[in-house]
């Protein structure tokens, strides 16, 4: 079966993660005691390492979803209103935080500037759409955010395609791949108690991998046969 360029890009980046996981096994088998510090610090820098990746994943999913749109100029009845609002999300953000009649008048004008050939229900974009503004928002790789980062392009069933496909191990893989990102932020806030083996770095490889998998899976099978080819 084929993958995405997403899935292709998480791959590569794996990678990265189990060079730091074999070389702290290393370590931990020729001297566990000389070497937990080093150990520990290196399996910290892994998690968080594998989390960037899985966020990287998600967003590259999207990116190219919204590239395939402009490019195979897919009408826009086929995508949900929120598409619109996200691709000019920064500017109506401004209008609607802004109470200064003058402040609201001018952000109007650059969204019909900016944006106005592109507002419409129907017909293909007229330009492509600015990636860094459509993702604003996404922070976090978790299931929740992902799902809702994913219907931003029109993909509305994640969470129950993935319980479908995974069966029995879906509540395996969420939960292993929730505690990465629970680890991850815990690691970046200064919490020098959260501290992951070798083998539990491994364990969150091999499932962000599956999840990731079938994700790409799930998410490239519904947008070809709804929307445009991802693969």
């Amino acid at each position: 079966m084929r993958y995405s360029r997403a899935y292709s890009d998480l791959i590569a980046g794996v990678a990265e993660v189990r060079l730091i996981r074999v070389k702290a096994s290393m370590l931990e088998r020729a001297a566990p005691v000389t070497y937990a510090d080093q150990v520990s610090a290196m399996t910290r820098g892994g998690v968080v390492l594998l989390s960037s990746h899985l966020e990287g994943f998600a967003k590259k999913l999207v990116e190219l979803a919204v590239e395939r749109i402009f490019d195979k100029q897919i009408c826009m009845s086929k995508l949900p209103a929120r598409f619109i609002y996200y691709s000019s999300q920064d500017l109506i953000s401004n209008i609607v935080d802004s109470q200064h009649p003058d402040t609201i008048a001018k952000n109007l004008l650059a969204l019909q500037s900016r944006d106005g050939k592109q507002i419409k229900s129907s017909g293909p974009l007229v330009a492509p759409i600015d990636f860094e503004v459509f993702e604003r928002g996404f922070s976090t790789p978790k299931y929740k955010p992902i799902d809702k980062f994913l219907k931003r392009v029109g993909y509305n069933s994640l969470l129950g395609d993935l319980k479908a496909r995974q069966r029995g191990q879906f509540q395996i893989i969420k939960n292993s791949v929730e505690n990465l990102v629970d680890t991850r932020n815990a690691i970046a806030h200064g919490d020098s108690a959260e501290k992951r083996t070798p083998s539990e770095l491994q364990s969150h490889i091999d499932f962000v991998k599956i999840f990731c998998r079938d994700t790409d899976v799930v998410f490239c099978d519904w947008y070809g046969a709804n929307v445009c080819p991802l693969r």
